[in-house]
């Protein structure tokens, strides 16, 4: 019986190590074309239930290694993801090395809307955004200036900023209206004015004639 006892035992001994037996799976990740190493890849090996065994990541280099059980990775899939590339797999054989290429991946943008601010202030200088304020029944910039806060428009057109008359209306930076500028309320449409802005403290020839120690307040169409 010890005779039989140990052939036996000698037999399976020899097989008892390939159950066990591990190997190293590496490869390299390249892009479709330009060859140029994949970095950060996913890398996975899957069973046929599509459950993760084994997973790691690419190197800089685009190079990966895993340690398997090749027991365990019989008719598995070797898989590889990225975000900026369509994912890649084959079918593990014999075969310890891979070589994967992985064709780039368009991302599609959705649209994205800027939406500026209706008022803004910036040192001395508050801005207003007319198509914030402006309305289907406003036909002149006169119509519009009557909404924005802190602005005033009387009945003869002239403007007033927190109860101060303004001291000059420019256009783009330059007096048309020579102090007339209720010609300019009542005549400019707003429709081609993108932006009010009111600049306290403005220094220019005609307000430092009437007081040196400060500037006016300006009104500019832009």
């Amino acid at each position: 019986m010890k005779i039989w006892f140990y052939l036996i035992l000698l037999t399976i001994i020899p097989t008892l190590p390939a159950h066990g037996q591990e190997t190293t799976i590496q490869g390299l990740v390249v892009e479709t074309g330009s060859k140029t190493p994949v970095r950060g890849a996913v890398v996975t090996i899957r069973n046929n239930k599509n459950t993760i065994l084994y997973n790691t990541q690419t190197s800089t280099k685009g190079e990966f290694s895993l340690m398997v059980k090749r027991e365990k990775v019989a008719d598995a899939t070797l898989v590889v993801s990225s975000m900026t590339h369509q994912t890649v797999q084959c079918t593990l054989t014999s075969q310890t090395f891979y070589r994967m290429e992985m064709q780039p991946k368009a991302f599609e943008i959705k649209d994205v809307y800027v939406k500026p601010d209706k008022i803004t202030h910036r040192n001395d200088t508050t801005s207003y955004l007319v198509s914030s304020f402006a309305t289907q029944k406003d036909r002149t910039i006169g119509d519009v200036l009557r909404k924005l806060p802190g602005i005033d428009v009387s009945k003869e057109g002239t403007v007033s900023y927190n109860g101060k008359a303004i001291d000059q209306f420019l256009v783009e930076g330059v007096d048309l209206f020579d102090g007339q500028y209720n010609i300019a309320t009542r005549n400019i449409s707003h429709d081609i004015i993108s932006r009010v802005d009111v600049v306290e403290n403005f220094q220019s020839k005609k307000t430092m004639r009437k007081n040196k120690a400060e500037g006016g307040t300006a009104l500019n169409l832009a």
